[in-house]
């Protein structure tokens, strides 16, 4: 007998919102936005967060950062996950 693995955590995406991920993911000019949206996607099929960011990106990431992406999404939309540049403060050269 096998046992399927039930996670605490889930996504439920409206399908409106799955839609503009998926055009996000597939057209989206900037990489971090098809990034963010695939991850966010991957999630919604059943996928942990967990797994997604050591397995489901290019570059593995940390949990948590999968779940701020989610927060971010869940809040402000796409426009969330276009708000918040990866990489830190740009500093002037002098």
């Amino acid at each position: 007998m096998t046992l399927k693995p039930t996670y605490r955590w889930h996504l439920h995406l409206r399908v409106e919102q799955r839609r503009e991920l998926e055009d996000a993911r597939d057209h989206h000019p900037k990489p971090y936005v098809r990034e963010r949206s695939a991850a966010i996607l991957q999630i919604d099929d059943g996928q942990s967060p967990h797994w997604v960011a050591t397995h489901g990106v290019l570059k593995p990431r940390k949990p948590d950062t999968l779940y701020r992406w989610i927060n971010w999404y869940q809040t402000q939309g796409l426009a969330g996950l276009l708000a918040h540049q990866q990489g830190g403060p740009v500093r002037r050269r002098l």
